[in-house]
């Protein structure tokens, strides 16, 4: 491992610090999910969330407690040493996330110069694909579930007695994390089978324990709910069964193309659909097409759909690269141009996820606000029909204003809450209003005023009563 960290040293230390970076500006969360699915049933082990603004799946007993009885574990640890901070507890949960995400990608990495002659590309992207930094900083089930499920597949190619019993573990921790990891997990495994690449008994040894891994979820299941109940047949029953992922939304199969392309930046995107294709297309029986294929196939056939179901699939990507180099001769420039555009698209990346975060943090010394107007469909303090209680000790009684009463109301002094830039504006017209949080960079206010009146911009204004002054 040494000479591999010598031969990719530039590489894994520029990785290093795009995570580092990551962990300080990747904040909040990339879908509701992952924060209230999360931190807010933390919240409720903790003694700040109440149960009733739990969302749906709390009562319908289908999402795994293991993923917050971990963090629960973290808190009441750093709580004996004094640190009851939120946003730092948050800092050390996406840390975590961080570390074991770069740990699978320069394992990957490292699995990737062992399979291909010519591995150089296949490594840097292994390193430096422009989403994991950005993934490896959500405290998401997809993205620790693809970040576990990659260590597994690691281990599953490597020939001792103790890798079996580790690719079991953590095959049942990244099902716990991302129940839709089964289907690949059963891929491999039965690839495994047909192809005489196991033994019978190593993989009994793995699937026992990975029931084994799962079984143990049953009593952590227990102290979540306060009463027992198997949630992956409870998450199959809501939203297979009772096709409940549905009222969410549904789109056709054809979605997920649509959405790569889109996401991973053209033509990273194309690229790497045409690269899935390919692979399946020439190597429809290598243990890469048993277990993307069907995990891929059988998501187009679910109604409901969202890009980052697909996250387990992104570690896939450098061996199709690598595959790809291995086949073909490829212009030099080509790679450069490439690199040039991820290495753009890492820097954009590298931004919150959701503004709700800073938001928090930069308001939680206002907690005498009793009332706040504000004139959004939507505001940090009720998001997706949600109450956040984690990180807020803010607890305002909401009134909503229409677009035209906001100086009326400003005008009679209070609290206000505006999440555009071209409200943002209005306020600044105000000398009786004063800014106690702008969510963005000043430098915005220089766009072109079009384009920063669409901004979403989280802002915070204390306004006297104008007749007072």
């Amino acid at each position: 491992m040494t000479s591999f960290f010598n031969r990719y040293k530039k590489w894994i230390l520029l990785s290093i610090l795009a995570h580092v970076v990551a962990s300080f500006t990747s904040v909040g969360f990339l879908h509701p999910d992952e924060h209230f699915q999360i931190l807010e049933f933390l919240g409720l082990k903790l003694g700040t969330t109440p149960v009733q603004d739990l969302p749906w799946e709390f009562g319908a007993k289908m999402r795994p407690w293991l993923h917050s009885s971990i963090y629960y574990l973290i808190t009441k640890t750093f709580e004996l040493l004094g640190v009851e901070d939120r946003f730092i507890l948050t800092y050390i949960f996406r840390l975590l996330s961080i570390a074991l995400g770069l740990f699978s990608s320069i394992q990957l990495a490292h699995f990737c110069e062992s399979k291909f002659k010519n591995p150089r590309y296949a490594v840097y992207t292994s390193l430096l694909l422009w989403p994991l930094p950005f993934i490896h900083a959500r405290l998401s089930s997809e993205a620790i579930g693809t970040s576990l499920f990659t260590l597994a597949l690691i281990e599953f190619f490597k020939k001792n007695k103790r890798s079996n019993l580790y690719t079991g573990v953590l095959f049942g921790i990244s099902f716990l994390f991302r129940y839709h990891i089964g289907f690949m997990i059963f891929g491999l495994c039965l690839w495994s089978l047909i192809f005489k690449k196991k033994k019978i008994s190593e993989l009994t040894v793995i699937t026992i324990m990975t029931f084994v891994i799962i079984g143990l979820s049953i009593p952590i299941d227990y102290w979540g709910y306060g009463e027992f109940t198997f949630a992956p047949y409870q998450y199959f029953l809501q939203n297979i069964i009772e096709n409940k992922a549905a009222n969410y939304g549904v789109s056709p199969w054809w979605y997920y193309f649509k959405a790569s392309f889109n996401k991973l930046i053209a033509p990273i995107g194309i690229l790497t659909i045409i690269g899935f294709l390919t692979y399946w297309v020439k190597k429809p029986l290598s243990w890469f097409t048993f277990t993307t294929l069907p995990f891929f196939f059988i998501h187009t056939l679910i109604g409901h759909k969202e890009w980052r179901f697909l996250f387990p699939l992104i570690p896939f990507i450098p061996i199709i690269v690598g595959f790809y180099f291995e086949k073909n001769n490829i212009k030099t420039w080509i790679p450069k141009v490439l690199i040039f555009i991820n290495s753009i698209a890492m820097l954009i990346s590298l931004k919150a996820a959701h503004p709700s975060y800073n938001f928090f943090k930069g308001v939680q010394k206002y907690n005498q606000i009793e009332v706040l107007y504000h004139n959004s469909s939507e505001t940090p303090f009720n998001m997706y029909k949600l109450r956040p209680h984690f990180y807020n000790n803010i607890n305002p009684k909401m009134i909503k204003i229409k677009d035209e009463e906001i100086e009326q109301y400003a005008m009679s002094g209070g609290w206000f809450f505006a999440e555009r830039g071209r409200f943002s504006l209005r306020f600044e017209a105000l000398s009786n209003c004063e800014n106690k949080y702008y969510g963005s960079l000043s430098i915005l206010k220089h766009l072109p005023i079009k384009y920063y009146n669409k901004l979403k911009i989280y802002t915070l204004w204390n306004c006297k009563n104008a007749k007072q002054i």
